[in-house]
């Protein structure tokens, strides 16, 4: 989702936004105002960690 402007900031990467730039921060606003609410495990409960183990940026 990211990788787009992660690209941008690479080492001697050149800096021309285009298109797919805007779609990117478009896309990654939209993901951070759709998060969920986050609270901490009921020890009690079954609960899920999940992680993004991806080799490049986020998301």
């Amino acid at each position: 989702m990211a990788r787009p402007l992660s690209n941008l900031v690479e080492k001697d990467a050149p800096w021309c936004w285009e298109v797919e730039h805007d779609e990117a921060l478009q896309a990654v606003k939209e993901s951070l105002l759709r998060a969920p609410i986050l609270a901490l495990p009921d020890p009690d409960r079954p609960f899920s960690v999940v992680c993004d183990a991806s080799d490049f940026a986020i998301g």
